[in-house]
């Protein structure tokens, strides 16, 4: 048990505080995590622990490798690729990401009172949107800090950990919280309200539960200053910047969920650019995405919830309420057919932003170039259009980065997601405006050239290859070097032969004829000199 024995030194915490949460942690009603979550977080303070260890531990556990693998499957990840099981999972994301990702799925497992006034619903949705929102705040950030994404998902999550265990554990008396609530509005905060009906607060209850679980200072600390961020005195710089974008998200969230919304809209601008310097755009960009991605997260992890209302509708409606206070009966009925006719145009902007979504479902979420799906569809409409045109030639690079397998194994999956991402705008100034560049698989990416024949192709991506490797690939203080091989498959669709798989398979048959020249390499496809059409499995 805690028993307050891993508190730091510097952690200063009054005998009576003290004494509460004691009697927290050796409450009976205290939630508790799985058990496969608290052995790994043992394991993964192991110098030595293997991937292989890592997920065996993970898929023993049924329930936890189920939901794990929902997630990594779900657009809140977008891998273009099915994530079959937890090795490949594990592999994939790497140590401390799994880890975060354990963590926030067995989080939404936390067993609680049945018989406690307190909304769990509620409570897991609001985590979410915190999490969602410490995220987008801080991928917004132009900072030299580097902090796991997934960490900052995490710190978001974990943040109101603390209202959890203080309704299970002290339920007795926590309604005495719910009413100061109701009764106070947001005249105060909720953890002036908590210590003054129990003595203590959800932020240092949430920093205390993490560190019974065993959570390193780096996640745990920015829990219990997310409140007010500049009382940290720490010198840990990613711990002050954590704890800044965690209470930078538990504004957001409450624009989505409080009564007050304008107040925390204004608050949310405000505390924005005084924290983090972000400009009004970028502010704007943050507000238009945060229910979106809120919706996303949840349906990755199997929440189930109302659609999240977008900032703008949410102002709107409070606005609404706001203005029908104090009107007389004709004045309520003008108003409210003033607001229909405002409702059916953000109706009408609501189905705009539903048709930007259906687009979304094309794009390849990491490079933001098209995806599989979007290639097949259109490659077909390309291949219809030229088959109405005799002689018209149609061309398809098959392109796939040169060793980039032991690329990420020698610098780490993110180096090689910077490098998919650069790569890709390295090849779309190459291109045309009516070409496609999309993402075909993995490090594998296809470009379609409407009307271009086989030597005008082969011109377009010789400029290509000289184009990636002689571009720095510069990421911070590193460089890398890219090289590329390409294959080209070409053929006229009006030709009653022409098949959209030959050219297809013409197009990697080359490119499997570049990789054993020697790769960096531009080859045409040839029937009289190509070999037998084969996949390349050690790219």
């Amino acid at each position: 048990m805690y028993a307050m024995g891993h508190m730091e030194k510097s952690d200063s915490i009054d005998n009576e505080k003290e004494k509460i949460l004691k009697a927290i942690l050796f409450s009976e009603d205290l939630p508790t995590i799985p058990a496969a979550a608290a052995r790994l977080i043992g394991l993964l303070t192991k110098e030595d622990t293997e991937m292989s260890e890592i997920a065996d531990l993970i898929a023993m556990d049924v329930s936890l490798s189920s939901k794990l693998l929902k997630v990594v499957n779900s657009a809140f990840y977008s891998f273009p690729n099915e994530i079959a099981s937890i090795s490949q999972a594990v592999n994939l994301l790497g140590l401390n990401a799994v880890q975060n990702l354990v963590l926030s799925v067995a989080f939404f497992s936390l067993k609680g009172r049945d018989d406690v006034n307190f909304d769990y619903k509620e409570f897991w949705h609001s985590s979410l949107a915190r999490a969602v929102a410490a995220k987008l705040i801080y991928k917004t950030l132009k900072t030299p800090l580097a902090i796991d994404d997934e960490q900052v998902f995490l710190s978001g999550l974990l943040q109101n950990l603390g209202k959890l265990i203080l309704a299970n554990t002290m339920h007795e008396d926590y309604h005495k919280v719910l009413e100061m609530q109701e009764a106070q509005g947001n005249e105060l905060e909720d953890d002036a309200i908590e210590t003054a009906c129990l003595g203590v607060d959800h932020p240092l209850t949430s920093y205390v539960m993490a560190k019974e679980w065993g959570f390193p200072d780096s996640l745990a600390q920015p829990l219990k200053y997310h409140h007010r961020p500049d009382s940290y005195e720490g010198d840990d710089d990613a711990v002050a910047l954590n704890a800044k974008v965690c209470h930078l998200s538990d504004i957001l969230a409450k624009v989505l969920s409080e009564k007050d919304p304008q107040k925390y809209h204004k608050l949310f601008r405000t505390t924005a650019k005084d924290h983090f310097c972000l400009r009004p755009v970028e502010i704007n960009q943050i507000l238009k995405e945060i229910h979106v991605e809120v919706d996303r997260a949840a349906e990755g992890f199997g929440l189930e919830a109302e659609q999240t209302k977008s900032v703008e509708e949410t102002l709107m409606e409070a606005n609404i309420k706001l203005s029908l206070l104090n009107m007389s009966y004709d004045e309520i009925n003008r108003k409210l057919l003033e607001q229909q006719v405002q409702l059916e145009k953000l109706t009408r902007e609501l189905e705009d932003k539903n048709t930007i979504l259906e687009n979304l479902a094309y794009i390849d979420g990491l490079t933001g170039v098209k995806n599989h799906r979007f290639f097949q569809n259109a490659l077909d409409e390309e291949i219809s259009r030229a088959s109405r045109v005799d002689d018209c030639n149609l061309s398809l690079l098959m392109i796939d980065l040169d060793k980039f397998k032991s690329f990420n194994d020698t610098y780490g999956h993110q180096v090689g997601d910077f490098v998919l991402i650069e790569f890709c705008k390295v090849v779309v100034g190459q291109l045309r405006k009516y070409d496609l560049l999309a993402r075909y698989g993995g490090e594998e990416f296809v470009v379609i050239l409407p009307e271009t024949t086989k030597d005008e192709a082969k011109q377009v991506a010789e400029r290509m290859r000289r184009a990636v490797s002689g571009h720095d690939f510069k990421d911070g203080d590193n460089s890398y070097a890219v090289t590329v091989s390409i294959g080209i498959g070409c053929g006229q669709p009006a030709n009653p032969d022409f098949k959209k798989d030959d050219l297809i398979g013409n197009a990697d048959s080359a490119l499997y004829e570049a990789k054993n020249a020697g790769r960096n390499t531009v080859m045409v496809y040839t029937p009289l000199v190509s070999k037998p059409k084969k996949r390349w499995f050690s790219r």
